[in-house]
């Protein structure tokens, strides 16, 4: 198959099923996840050390992995998430690239199988429904979730290790606004290792609640 020059899905099919299921286990075993309205859109946020990934044995390399989870996989999950014919972009951009009818039909094939194994391996059954609630809900999200290890030094020397959180909320604005002109609300705030400890078993009951709903 002759694939124009620029075609974002590109891999192998073999390379980007190995790539599917080795982020769905990773997803299973919770050291990435896929979020919906969390700091972007839709977006995967690792756990993970290249280390830790090493050592999990995936039959691939880690930058092949990256390449197409971030450049594949997750455009065809925004592109489910947010359009409702999925096609019709790529449709676009063949046109414009030139080729025969043939051809085009080969490559919209192969898309939408890659399409398919996605959402069979990795969209949840309610990711549409989870990202509409984020898009349409007018509750603040959060835009930026970072932190720094740091320890405070006493007179005698004593040191007390603590982390550091900053946050940024933002709101969803009416499309006539730009994103650019509004500064999202920041936080800051310190935690011991108790402190998160404690953060952690209330969140676990917040989402075990939620779990049973």
């Amino acid at each position: 198959m002759n694939l124009p020059k620029g075609f974002r899905y590109k891999s192998d099919w073999d390379i980007f099923c190995t790539v599917v299921e080795s982020a769905e286990m990773l997803i299973k075993s919770k050291a990435l996840f896929l979020l919906f309205g969390f700091e972007e859109d839709v977006t995967f946020q690792e756990l993970y050390s290249e280390k830790d990934f090493a050592a999990i044995g995936f039959p691939i390399d880690k930058q092949v992995f990256d390449e197409v989870l971030y450049n594949e996989i997750l455009y065809l999950i925004n592109m489910k998430i947010m359009e409702t014919d999925v096609g019709h972009s790529l449709s676009v951009y063949l046109e414009e690239k030139g080729g025969g009818l043939e051809e085009h039909a080969e490559i919209m094939a192969f898309f939408q199988r890659k399409l398919q194994y996605v959402e069979s391996h990795l969209l949840p059954s309610d990711g549409i429904r989870r990202s509409d609630f984020k898009m349409f809900t007018t509750s603040q999200k959060i835009q930026e979730l970072d932190w720094d290890i740091c320890k405070y030094v006493f007179n005698d020397g004593a040191e007390q290790p603590y982390a550091q959180f900053k946050l940024s909320l933002l709101n969803d604005l009416p499309d006539i606004q730009s994103m650019s002109d509004v500064e999202p609300e920041r936080l800051q705030f310190v935690c011991d290792a108790q402190d998160i400890s404690y953060l952690i078993e209330r969140l676990k009951q917040i989402q075990r609640r939620l779990e049973e709903l």
